[in-house]
């Protein structure tokens, strides 16, 4: 039969400018049809004392990592939608004890029961869990009749479509720094789909006064 080549390592020249020298190392293997891969490239990176390692060949190949996994760096990038899965918790234990997300979107999707999102104060103190809902505008301060925060509650109806049937509205009356009113509704949808406020209170111009309207319609 034929010779094939398995397997391959090979240094190149990066860079041969005097002080700046860099080089790149290359390991190879045969991968299906007998074309040589790489599968761990180490490369001069763009600063000093900076080596830029890429490990595996093709978006579906597999690294496999034995044991921990400790990253120096700040930031994983992902080329797509990035997947984490796990036979048991996936467990953030931040040092800073905050975890944030910048994204328009965060979605907790269950093919089973629930799914149940948890707030738990495990501090042995008479302090609850809190849900922070806030618009900042960007640092600008609110406005009169900013909405703050929303919680709706939806389904579907019967022809399939979807549909909110209740909501709790937070919002801004008055901004105005040391008169500051807000407004709270519970709504739910009525007859048509209407989502129709059920419950509004309304703090008012006078300290220590909320007003509260109940029900809707005559």
């Amino acid at each position: 039969g034929s010779t094939v080549e398995y397997a391959e390592i090979k240094a190149y020249i990066q860079d041969m400018t005097n002080t700046a020298e860099e080089g790149r190392l290359e390991f190879k293997v045969a991968s299906h049809d007998a074309e040589l891969q790489p599968g761990l490239i180490m490369a001069s990176g763009d600063a000093e004392d900076e080596v830029d390692v890429t490990i595996g060949n093709g978006a579906t190949s597999l690294t496999t990592i034995a044991g921990n996994l400790d990253i120096d760096g700040d930031t994983i990038t992902s080329a797509g939608a990035l997947n984490l899965q796990s036979t048991g918790n996936i467990v953030l234990d931040p040092v800073s004890q905050q975890v944030e997300c910048d994204a328009l979107g965060f979605t907790v999707s269950s093919s089973t029961a629930g799914p149940i999102m948890s707030c738990i104060n495990n501090v042995d103190d008479n302090n609850g869990a809190n849900l922070f809902l806030m618009n900042l505008r960007d640092g600008n301060g609110s406005e009169d009749d900013d909405q703050l925060g929303v919680i709706s509650f939806g389904g579907e109806g019967s022809d399939g479509n979807p549909h909110q049937f209740a909501q709790i509205k937070g919002s801004v009356i008055e901004s105005q720094a040391g008169s500051e009113t807000g407004r709270l509704r519970l709504m739910v949808a009525e007859y048509d789909g209407t989502p129709t406020t059920g419950l509004l209170l309304e703090g008012q111009d006078q300290d220590g006064e909320v007003d509260v309207t109940i029900g809707a319609g005559a």
